[in-house]
């Protein structure tokens, strides 16, 4: 079974989501305001979805959507 981090942050002095995206390598990717992605478990995109291997359903945000597919590609 594929493993899956879900990182939930309380407190009042943490890190924004786009400041933990700025220290994480080239295989995570933004997709939505709440969302970081790592690429190496995206299983396929269906519609405005991204689908992961453990089939869990993380929502793509227009805002996001060109760059998240484009390193999708280059991940291939």
């Amino acid at each position: 079974m594929e493993s899956c981090t879900t990182l939930w942050l309380w407190m009042s002095s943490a890190l924004s989501l786009k400041e933990i995206a700025l220290q994480l390598d080239d295989s995570f990717c933004r997709c939505h305001r709440s969302y970081i992605v790592n690429l190496k478990y995206v299983e396929r995109i269906e519609g405005m979805n991204c689908i992961t291997k453990n089939k869990q359903v993380i929502p793509i945000s227009k805002k996001y959507k060109n760059d998240f597919i484009e390193k999708i590609v280059r991940q291939m």
